[in-house]
Parts: structure tokens; sequence; C-alpha cells
């Protein structure tokens, strides 16, 4: 499987405890994503099209 730079962050900031939260709009489909480390911080490799990738894999 063939996978980004940012995408290949984005699941080891995953693997090692981080987290997303999303936020639905009226259509029920996701609008914003926003991805948290461990540490709390943001990681702004996480964008909405990155995780609309990660998420049909």
């Amino acid at each position: 499987m063939n996978i980004s730079k940012h995408e290949q962050r984005v699941l080891h900031v995953l693997a090692q405890g981080g987290f997303i939260k999303h936020t639905r709009g009226d259509n029920r489909k996701v609008i914003e994503v926003i991805c948290y480390t461990r540490e709390g911080y943001v990681l702004s490799d996480c964008t909405l099209p990155v995780f609309n990738k990660l998420n049909c894999v």
C-alpha cells in the first residue's frame, strides 16, 4: 500500500495514542477534522482530504 508522508505522520501519531476529533455537517458528512497527539498538540498534517483517504482504506 502506497501512502504519502502526511498520511504516515497521521498514522504514526494515532499509533502512539493520538486521536482525531471530527465535526459533522447537516447532511452527516464530516466537514472538519483535528488530530491531536498524545501530548495534546495539534497535528497540522491531518487535513480533511488525508482523513478521507485514510478512512476509505
